[in-house]
């Protein structure tokens, strides 16, 4: 057993609440009128009118919040234990053939990890260096939590993507996304062969994908998608068809993903790259990072840390940063966004919503005139996008079936769809496209 170690023996797991803290909670819960300044990383409310109640409360009345604060110091010094021996020791066993046992199957040996916008850079991640046995060979993109890097495996040559987490407070956040792929076998959703550290960092294997789908999408593959292409327009169909039935599994098992976009849907692409590919590659949804359970199928969260503002439903888009109770629709307003990058012309600009100064002005419009007119703003926005209104060079979308699917996503959570009704809608694609296919053959 090859065994590599954290530095850190506290993993980054958040440490169990004061009491004052737990106090503080229970106040929230039994209401309180002032309204509490949040500080968004740590989830934490302070207030003077709170801490003067603390202090004026009898020993007595205390002891009840130092008992629950004592439980949870138990619980997260248990935590902590249990995910630093899980790293130690998951951190590359080879077996007695020499081969490694994160290993994944030889017909695997291709895929990725989504690039992110770049936000984190560690010079202990530079080629050559090593992540227990796996070497690193090159940067693919980083974010807010740290970078992705593509690995060799030095014993058997296996290449994977390693998300690292850089920064120690996002390896539970790395364990929690491990955990969520453990639980989704899906041939649309990446795989992930476990946790692996070194001595500064710890990180997660993942598939190694061609190209993220915008990245792809601009790599003039657009002349294989093309509609005047043979089966052009139904390769679209079919690579939608793959992102809804992934999202539709998510959503089966009571899971949000909260970052659908473009950049996080990988493609599987092991064809030469020519307008002349017969065959629709595979695409994956990846980055589960913001992902979290549903209890009842709602599921309360802080509106502005989700998903891209590019991809963001309405309903978290106006609540800023407040709490806010949403459902699976969140995604499936993502799926529509993503569906337009997937069907506008090869001209046409990236993005259903593209602009910044879009959603400040639709801010300022539900800030003075109401989510009414907030919301037929933004429809009229999408609209000019789809079918080119009155500015010269915007980008379209040609297929009238594609239009209305973008639009029925792309909608007021009232009015939206649901993935099974858009499903269902590809599938009446697929049999026309199938009588045509026989038509043209009997001509």
């Amino acid at each position: 057993m090859v065994r590599s170690y954290v530095k850190n023996k506290d993993l980054g797991i958040k440490r169990a609440a004061s009491s004052f803290l737990l106090f503080n909670q229970k106040v929230l819960r039994d209401g309180c009128e002032a309204t509490p300044q949040r500080r968004l990383r740590d989830k934490t409310y302070v207030k003077e009118e709170r801490v003067t109640r603390w202090r004026k409360m009898p020993e007595s009345e205390r002891q009840q919040f130092r008992e629950q604060m004592s439980e949870g110091h138990k619980e997260t010094k248990e935590k902590r234990s249990l995910l630093l021996q899980e790293v130690e020791n998951i951190a590359v066993a080879v077996d007695e053939k020499g081969h490694s046992t994160c290993v994944p199957d030889p017909d695997h040996k291709d895929a990725a990890s989504a690039a992110q916008p770049p936000c984190v850079h560690d010079p202990r991640l530079a080629p050559g260096l090593f992540l227990g046995t796996w070497q690193i060979v090159g940067s693919l993109g980083s974010g807010s939590y740290g970078q992705v890097v593509k690995v060799n495996e030095v014993l058997s040559g296996v290449s994977l993507a390693a998300k690292v987490a850089v920064r120690e407070d996002t390896l539970q956040d790395l364990d929690a996304e491990r955990r969520i792929l453990e639980r989704l076998a899906h041939p649309n959703i990446v795989r992930s062969f476990g946790l692996i550290a070194s001595r500064h960092h710890a990180a997660l294997l993942l598939e190694l994908a061609h190209a993220d789908l915008l990245s792809w999408l601009s790599e003039a593959h657009f002349e294989v998608l093309e509609a005047s292409c043979s089966g052009g327009l139904q390769r679209r169909w079919e690579l939608l068809y793959q992102l809804v039935s992934a999202v539709h599994f998510l959503h089966e098992n009571k899971i949000l993903h909260l970052d659908i976009k473009t950049n996080n849907v990988l493609v599987f692409d092991s064809q030469s790259r020519t307008p002349v590919q017969s065959r629709t590659p595979v695409v994956k949804l990846a980055d589960f990072g913001l992902s979290q359970p549903a209890h009842d199928d709602k599921l309360v969260v802080v509106a502005q840390e989700t998903s891209t503002l590019n991809f963001r439903a309405p309903e978290l888009l106006f609540a800023r940063a407040s709490r806010v109770e949403i459902s699976y629709s969140a995604d499936v307003f993502a799926v529509g966004c993503c569906a337009y990058d997937l069907f506008r012309v090869s001209c046409a600009g990236r993005l259903l919503f593209p602009n910044k100064l879009l959603f400040k002005h639709l801010l300022d419009v539900h800030a003075k005139q109401g989510q009414p007119a907030a919301i037929t703003a933004l429809a009229k926005y999408r609209d000019e996008r789809l079918l080119g209104g009155s500015t010269k060079n915007v980008a379209r979308v040609q297929d009238a079936m594609a239009i209305r699917a973008i639009q029925d996503t792309v909608a007021p959570l009232a009015r939206r769809v649901t993935l099974l009704q858009i499903k269902a809608l590809i599938g009446h694609r697929a049999s026309e496209f199938e009588k045509q296919t026989m038509a043209n053959g009997s001509s």
